[in-house]
């Protein structure tokens, strides 16, 4: 049995620098069956997925919903995936609570399925919700979460210097005791 942190869990970053290498079909479709294994209450699988490759209309849609900053350094991502919540449970009609957890299990799975296969994604909430359910025509019981740019990295040194400072920064984390707590809530920091 292992003690270590998973490999992949390690070695996963949000960049920004992807290269405009496309991204193969079958990898594509990989992604979204390791969304669709995540843990889901009952069962909903409540994520969808409208997937762009770069030059179809649905990148182009979903590239314009996109918020000026994030437009900048996605210029070169060749896979721009938008993940939505159905707010409702299929099996009663009624609010799904935990729409929302599950989609994130199933965007998890999808990014360790990405790292598995040498790709990257980052995710953003970046983008003019309005605008997307405008484009797609997407009905109410849907709320649209997050954008995710897949592909492989890119150069670091073709993004603009406040990006690439970013990008070349040092990722930080909370520490254990900052994350987990028993008693007072005032000491959680």
């Amino acid at each position: 049995m292992s003690t270590k942190l998973n490999k992949l869990i390690q070695e996963r970053y949000s960049p920004r620098a992807f290269s405009l290498q496309k991204v193969e079909d079958e990898k594509i479709k990989l992604l979204i069956e390791a969304a669709r294994w995540a843990a889901s209450a009952f069962n909903g699988q409540p994520g969808r997925y409208i997937i762009g490759e770069k030059g179809d209309e649905n990148y182009d849609r979903i590239f314009k919903a996109l918020v000026p900053k994030n437009r900048l350094w996605n210029k070169n991502v060749p896979v721009l995936i938008m993940t939505l919540a159905k707010a409702t449970n299929s099996y009663n009609g009624k609010p799904n609570m935990y729409a929302q957890h599950d989609l994130g299990l199933a965007i998890g799975n999808l990014t360790m399925q990405a790292m598995e296969m040498g790709l990257f994604v980052h995710q953003m909430a970046g983008f003019d919700k309005t605008v997307a359910k405008e484009f797609f025509n997407i009905p109410d019981d849907f709320i649209p979460m997050t954008v995710i740019a897949v592909g492989y990295l890119g150069n670091v040194d073709e993004l603009p210097d406040d990006l690439k400072k970013m990008e070349l920064g040092t990722r930080v984390r909370r520490e254990y005791g900052q994350l987990v707590f028993s008693g007072d809530w005032e000491k959680m920091k």
